[in-house]
């Protein structure tokens, strides 16, 4: 019985670092595209959106979904309190 390292898994185009190192910037673009829905829903300018760190990381390492509310509302009222 011979071993030559097969083990019938075929082996996936994108190795696992490119798809570790693209994950995120899918999670900004993700991000931004709610950020831009949010801004066009309250016809804020979407060269108003700031992202940071926190706001990619709050959805998904926040448990409590008010927290993220609480976020986007303080986006909210900061850019309303800029057009007052």
């Amino acid at each position: 019985m011979s071993d030559d390292g097969d083990s019938g898994l075929q082996r996936s185009p994108i190795s696992e670092g490119i798809l570790i190192a693209s994950l995120p910037a899918f999670a900004y673009a993700i991000a931004y595209a709610y950020e831009a829905g949010f801004c066009s829903v309250f016809r804020i300018p979407t060269h108003l959106i700031q992202l940071g760190l926190v706001n990619v990381l709050a959805g998904g390492y926040t448990p409590d979904l008010s927290k993220v509310v609480e976020v986007h509302l303080g986006t909210f009222d900061a850019a309303a309190a800029t057009y007052r």
